[in-house]
């Protein structure tokens, strides 16, 4: 038969020590030292602090403390059992792996972003530091050049080698000049393609948000000026909406607007 010692000490101290043996029952400690010092202490009439019992068993749960640490002791102490397998426990469980891979997801995907941004940065500053507009002049006066001799040798009646040379000349002016445009002109794309969207939107869903409420909050706003005008048109752009066209574009504001496959195909 069992007592309860009345030094609160003691008392505590073999609270403790069951809640870390009946946590330990699940193989966490690889011999039975605890409960043995447990059986002893409990045994004792009136424990004290000083007995060579209760020293025993703070010696042993002392040395349990780097097997089960303050964090689950604590938890223990809460009422937190491991095994408590309820439906409130497996749910909550469930909740928080569910919420540890969607953060690995969003990590992954904020990840990818950034190292996307990276990349056409880098491109960009090489551009600059290769002075790309002094080679693009270079290439496009080059192709007027060789041009202007093959045209010229053509005229003058000038011999098969000559023209050979000439034409190959030209072709691979021509050449260069056109592979320096498409980088130009894809760099430019991309950049602009991270700029409005990438940058915009890192995350799935945040651009069908922005386009339901933030769009519809704006289209029905009361103003209807330049400012609105210019905000509704970043809205119409952003939700792929006909560009510049909008349920709250003035009406002195559309014919003003540019005639669209001509404006396509400017660009």
């Amino acid at each position: 038969m069992t007592t309860t010692p009345a030094d609160p000490l003691v008392s505590g101290l073999i609270a403790d020590a069951k809640l870390v043996a009946n946590y330990g029952r699940y193989g966490v400690f690889k011999d039975s030292s605890l409960f043995a010092a447990i059986g002893n202490a409990e045994k004792l009439d009136d424990a004290t602090a000083s007995q060579p019992e209760v020293v025993n068993l703070q010696t042993v749960f002392n040395d349990c403390s780097g097997t089960v640490p303050f964090a689950t002791l604590a938890a223990l102490r809460s009422g937190w059992s491991p095994g408590d397998m309820s439906r409130k426990t497996a749910l909550a469980t469930y909740f928080l792996v569910a919420l540890s891979v969607l953060f690995m997801v969003v990590t992954g995907r904020l990840t990818y972003i950034y190292n996307k941004g990276v990349a056409i940065n880098s491109e960009l500053i090489e551009i600059d530091n290769n002075d790309f507009s002094a080679r693009f002049g270079q290439a496009i006066r080059q192709v007027w050049a060789t041009k202007k001799q093959l045209s010229s040798a053509s005229s003058e009646q000038a011999s098969t080698t000559d023209l050979t040379l000439l034409k190959d000349a030209y072709y691979n002016s021509e050449d260069s000049l056109h592979a320096l445009d498409q980088r130009f002109s894809s760099l430019v794309r991309r950049a602009q393609g991270f700029m409005t969207e990438d940058a915009q939107f890192p995350i799935w869903g945040m651009q069908w948000m922005y386009c339901k409420f933030y769009s519809t909050s704006t289209a029905d706003g009361v103003a209807a000026g330049q400012a609105q005008y210019s905000q509704q048109g970043a809205i119409d752009q952003f939700c792929d909406q006909p560009l510049g066209v909008s349920k709250s574009t003035p009406p002195d504001k559309l014919k003003e607007l540019p005639n669209q496959p001509d404006a396509i195909a400017r660009r």
